[in-house]
């Protein structure tokens, strides 16, 4: 078969370039202003200078490509250079053959796991060089890849998966499901058959995309797809279907990754006791210990925006479907239960015994990168003690403390609950966050305390939910910031407003208010369809300029992480929408964000470490330190996810580096996306 030809015309025009010194420098930062830009331009040097240009990408294509440049030189040579996502890692520079006049790199190889590759110039002589690039093209061998949830399906539930290829197919598109093993005498035996059905293409991605659906299938056992597209024909990776088997698989390693996270105690095969000088010091020169909770991602800093909700997940889960938890430690209670108290007892610390507020971190940059115990002496009074700064307001608290109040028929959990909410709750902010924050808070305070204004407070954020509702000229349903305003897009809770409304919905039944939160969320059922009708199925980012793939930000170098807790927030809002209107798109819709996390994605990676056959090769956690776990990967932890290559280029980028440690931006774990596991996947449980 003829190899596909990927013209790089629409990124050469763009090209910039930069001083190789200048561009080492900054090492992960963003690279330095550019000297030039262009397919056409001079420099003026000495002889050995060099110049690079900006990253052409080619994330997806890695292992597929090879690249041929042509143009025109003086007084100078031309290379390139295969990079890897990582800035600090590039290899050896490739020089094209140079008669003085013109230059070509012809059919030069990419390196796989590499993620872009730049342009290289090199003065041979003092004074002026020049470059003019006249093209730049890939070939590409043709690939077909089957994308599947790689830890299985539940059997009753929709079974979908995506066949993704890096050119323009033509030909019978079908699929087998082959049971490897399916008895003695009978291995790779053909247990189902389908038409694979069109998509659609992603021009800016080069790729084209297949769906198939073997929801039909609902034997127990392992199996793998074998898709043809015309002459291509791939294997997916081995995956099981089985009753609850999703959340009865991953659910207890998704709340038993908070172990491992620990802070403040040894964690057995990982690290000794750490930060046990993390301390509380009042305005009043009162000195409290305050180690515990959990490192809040590959770093080992604390913070009370995400360690309450962790902890409201734990109780959420566990109330949900406590039968799917395991126990192995031997402390008198169930391990997510004594999880939860781990991180409760440290919030507890945190908490201003004066006034009821939270102080909100414990923080020492993140310049560190060792063993956990190294980082301070761990005794309390010197100068490496970590001081809790800041104070934080927090409503995810206030439902977590008034939930294991009533759990353990404990008054000082409830009393601390109630002190906080005095501060947290605002009752008149329109803010649409504050609102569905409040909704949870207000429901385990009017169980624990049995004060119908709870009741009625629950009610009034419901409805600021519903006032939230908009639209616009292209989409209808989604929720605004505040009355009247933008779509409220959030990287981590962006399912949250609909998830609160829809819970609400289900605990006050007979309010008259129900019918308008029905109908809010059918609205939003149509929404989510609407943002995830794209041949992946993955909820996109709608800012009423354009819908982005992936977090978009301003400028390389800007804080951005994968949105993996953005599709399981969605993931756990369609499935309680699902559940109160009855409506089976909205199954749908979660099951494929769900999908997406564990390995339908365009990397047919797992971003669930432990799970699926196919994970990361690296994580980015200082964890990478602590001898025989080099490759740093907590167990059941959930990655932030693939990103945009980069600001300007909405592509999908995984860092594939086989050693070292990966960019944080996608391979890095983080607290919320496993809260949000939690809470979606607990929800599957309940329905399925």
């Amino acid at each position: 078969m003829e190899h596909f030809i990927r013209d790089y015309d629409r990124f050469i025009k763009q090209i910039t370039w930069t001083r190789r010194t200048d561009w080492l420098a900054v090492n992960d930062s963003p690279d330095p202003e550019p000297l030039a830009s262009g397919p056409n331009v001079q420099f003026s040097g000495t002889a050995g200078d060099l110049w690079i240009s900006g990253p052409i990408p080619m994330p997806l294509d890695h292992d597929t490509m090879s690249v041929t440049i042509k143009g025109r030189v003086k007084n100078c040579r031309v290379g390139i250079e295969w990079c890897q996502a990582k800035k600090g890692k590039f290899h050896p520079v490739i020089w094209g053959a140079n008669d003085g006049k013109t230059f070509k790199l012809e059919n030069i190889p990419a390196i796989p796991t590499t993620a872009s590759f730049r342009v290289v110039v090199e003065a041979q002589t003092d004074g002026d060089v020049s470059l003019t690039i006249s093209s730049c093209v890939g070939s590409l061998r043709p690939k077909l890849d089957v994308l599947v949830n790689q830890v299985g399906y539940d059997i009753g539930s929709p079974k979908r998966f995506t066949v993704q290829s890096n050119g323009p197919l033509e030909g019978d598109a079908h699929f087998r499901v082959i049971a490897p093993i399916a008895g003695p005498g009978r291995e790779f035996e053909t247990v189902f058959e389908g038409k694979l059905e069109s998509a659609g293409d992603v021009p800016e991605w080069g790729r084209w995309y297949w769906r198939g659906d073997l929801s039909s299938l609902d034997t127990p056992g392992n199996y793998y797809v074998e898709a043809t597209v015309g002459d291509l024909k791939a294997e997916s990776p081995v995956f099981s279907i089985g009753h609850d088997f999703i959340a009865s698989k991953t659910l207890d390693s998704a709340q038993r990754f908070f172990f491992w996270q620990r802070c403040g105690q040894a964690v057995p095969g990982w690290h000794e006791a750490c930060h046990l000088d993390d301390r509380v010091t009042t305005e009043s020169g009162v000195t409290i210990e305050a180690a515990g909770a959990w490192h809040d991602a590959g770093d080992y800093n604390k913070y009370n925006g995400y360690t309450p909700l962790s902890l409201y997940s734990l109780l959420y889960a566990r109330e949900t479907c406590p039968h799917l938890f395991q126990t192995w430690r031997n402390t008198g209670r169930d391990d997510i239960l004594d999880e939860a108290l781990w991180g409760a007892e440290y919030l507890r610390k945190m908490q201003d015994p004066a006034t009821g507020e939270l102080w909100d971190r414990h923080f020492s940059g993140y310049g560190y990168w060792g063993l956990p115990e190294n980082e301070t002496d761990n005794r309390i009074g010197g100068d490496e003690d970590r001081v809790a700064k800041g104070k934080t307001l927090n409503l995810w608290f206030v439902a977590a403390f008034a939930h294991l109040g009533q759990l353990l028929d404990n008054e000082e959990y409830v009393g601390r609950a109630l002190a906080h909410w005095k501060l947290a709750y605002k009752p008149d902010s329109p803010d649409l966050a504050h609102a569905a924050q409040t909704i949870f808070a207000a429901r385990e305070l009017d169980l624990a305390t049995g004060d119908r204004q709870f009741e009625k407070i629950a009610l009034e954020a419901a409805k600021k939910i519903v006032a939230c509702q908009s639209h616009d000229d292209t989409l209808d349903g989604w929720y605004a910031g505040s009355p009247g305003g933008k779509p409220a897009y959030g990287v981590v809770d962006d399912g949250l407003p609909a998830a609160a409304l829809g819970r609400w919905t289900e605990w006050y039944p007979e309010d008259a208010f129900v019918e308008s939160a029905r109908e809010s969320l059918t609205r939003y059922i149509g929404y989510m369809q609407a943002i995830s009708n794209n041949p992946l199925c993955i909820a996109k980012v709608h800012t009423q300029k354009h819908d982005a793939w992936f977090f978009p930000f301003a400028k390389d170098g800007d804080w951005h992480v994968g949105q993996n807790s953005q599709y399981l927030s969605d993931a756990w809002a369609a499935l309680v929408a699902h559940r109160v209107t009855g409506e089976n798109r909205a199954f749908e819709v979660a099951l494929d964000q769900i999908n997406w996390v564990l390995g339908c994605n365009p990397y047919g990676i797992c971003m669930m470490q432990g799970h699926g056959r196919v994970n990361s090769p690296t994580a980015h956690h200082r964890y990478n330190m602590i001898v025989g776990q080099p490759q740093g990967a907590v167990p059941g932890s959930v990655f932030n996810g693939i990103v945009r290559f980069n600001a300007a280029n909405d592509i999908p980028l995984w860092d594939l580096i086989p050693h070292g440690t990966p960019r944080y931006e996608c391979n890095e774990p983080w607290l919320p996306h496993n809260a949000y596991y939690l809470f979606a996947v607990s929800e599957l449980a309940r329905i399925v």
